[in-house]
C-alpha cells in the first residue's frame, strides 16, 4: 500500500508586511500661535509657583484652577 499524504493546512490570517514608520515632520507655528504658546506656559509656570509658595509658607494651597485663574489675569491683563 502506498501512503496517502495529508493535505497541507492553509495560513488562516492574512501575513503582515514590515513597513517602516514614516518620520514625523515638526509643525510649523506661525508668530502669533508661538506668542500664544509662551503665555500659557508663563500662565502654567505662575501658577505651579502660587501653589508651591502657598505649601512652603503653610498657607492652604489652592487648587489648580483657582491658581490658574489668578495666574491668567496677571498674564493677559
Amino acid at each position: 500500500m502506498a501512503k496517502q499524504s495529508k493535505p497541507k493546512a492553509k495560513p488562516k490570517g492574512k501575513i503582515i508586511e514590515f513597513k517602516p514608520e514614516k518620520k514625523k515632520t515638526k509643525p510649523n507655528y506661525t508668530p502669533s500661535q508661538k506668542k500664544a504658546q509662551e503665555k500659557v506656559k508663563k500662565v502654567n509656570l505662575l501658577a505651579v509657583e502660587e501653589i508651591y509658595n502657598a505649601g512652603k509658607v503653610g498657607k492652604k494651597s489652592p487648587t489648580w484652577g483657582e491658581a490658574l485663574r489668578k495666574a491668567s489675569k496677571k498674564v493677559y491683563k
